[in-house]
């Protein structure tokens, strides 16, 4: 079984992604989620600096594929694209659900669609609703 980090029914990273600055942030957050804790599930307090975390995860990642020698902008070797029978129309959807380079706006998209915060004219994020996250 794979370790998954969610935020209520959204997955943030990928299967086994980890963040210690995450689980760092949740213990500010007043989490007390020790080194070993195979699962939590805590409600946050503080929306912004959590997604700020997850996007600069995904910054790492995509700087990661770089130093692989990998393209993240090349969207065409990506398998949603490479799958013919279906049409582009579910290709580009199943690609921008995927997609490393599109994860960190997929994140703050479900924050939005689920009320769950709204943006406020200083670019930071109030939350509207409770916002628990959870790992294990």
């Amino acid at each position: 079984m794979s370790y998954r980090t969610r935020i209520n029914n959204f997955q943030i990273f990928e299967n086994n992604g980890y963040s210690k600055e995450l689980i760092d942030e949740l213990n500010r957050q007043g989490a007390n989620i020790k080194e070993n804790d195979d699962c939590y599930a805590f409600e946050i307090k503080d929306i912004n600096p959590i997604i700020k975390i997850v996007d600069e995860y995904f910054q790492q990642e995509i700087k990661n594929l770089f130093q692989r020698k990998l393209n993240p902008y090349d969207l065409s070797s990506h398998w949603a694209i490479k799958e013919k029978k279906k049409p582009l129309y579910e290709r580009v959807d199943n690609l921008v659900y995927f997609h490393i380079l599109f994860q960190s706006y997929n994140f703050v998209q479900y924050l939005y669609e689920h009320k769950l915060v709204k943006r406020n004219n200083d670019g930071t994020h109030t939350i509207l609703k409770k916002i628990v996250i959870s790992g294990g």
